[in-house]
């Protein structure tokens, strides 16, 4: 089983978030994770997307159209018919839907979603959840939408919009077989990680995207 998931919206509409809980607890399941981000130099708007491979074997590179599309905002949405593959799911918001859409959907209700969570990124956090109930994670895990730098106002919120999510979808895998706990890396770090353990005295780079996690990191570890 391979699948690939793209979370596609703005930058500061919580792209890395929504990508960051879906690997994590994927992972922690016992499913392979490869993802590779795509974004604009913009720290605000434009249009990026956020590619997570997920499989029951060891992956090794990127599968560009995806088998389920989170779309974040109208612009991803439009963009989500020449990234899907043809049997893909869309995750979008319900007034972005037209009556001749044809795609698999998954949507939600702005209204019934509200009255349920009081999130300010209930869209979004509905939709990790129903993904982790595709690939046939409990619903107990949904405690693990937390971000110990949030208020746990703001975490019980994102919990209860994840659930929200998770009873709008079905699910569609079993996990394999947990195995060896393994590390969830970036390349950033990876490289990082092997100029530490080679010995590296000096480092000198100029903080621009995409090199400034291993400048970062280094700083960070020295």
């Amino acid at each position: 089983m391979k699948k690939t998931i793209v979370v596609a919206g703005a930058a500061g509409e919580g792209i890395n978030t929504v990508e960051s809980f879906i690997e994590k607890i994927l992972k922690q399941h016992g499913y392979e994770i490869f993802s590779y981000k795509n974004y604009m130099s913009r720290v605000r708007g434009g249009y990026n997307y956020s590619t997570i491979v997920v499989s029951d074997e060891v992956v090794f590179a990127t599968v560009e159209s995806a088998d389920i599309f989170i779309a974040l905002n109208k612009e991803a949405y439009e963009h989500s018919s020449s990234q899907m593959s043809n049997d893909g799911l869309l995750i979008a918001p319900e007034a972005y839907l037209t009556e001749s859409e044809m795609k698999k959907v998954i949507t939600y209700n702005k209204e019934a979603l509200l009255a349920h969570t009081k999130s300010k990124n209930a869209y979004s956090m509905a939709a990790v959840g129903s993904v982790l109930n595709m690939f046939g994670i409990e619903r107990e895990s949904l405690e693990k939408v937390r971000n110990t730098k949030w208020p746990e106002d703001v975490n019980i919120e994102n919990v209860k919009a994840a659930e929200f999510g998770f009873d709008a979808s079905s699910k569609l895998h079993t996990p394999p077989e947990k195995k060896e706990s393994r590390m969830l890396i970036g390349g950033n770090q990876a490289v990082a990680l092997g100029a530490l353990a080679a010995g590296i005295s000096f480092y000198c780079a100029y903080p621009m995207a995409p090199s400034t996690g291993v400048m970062t990191f280094l700083a960070t570890y020295e």
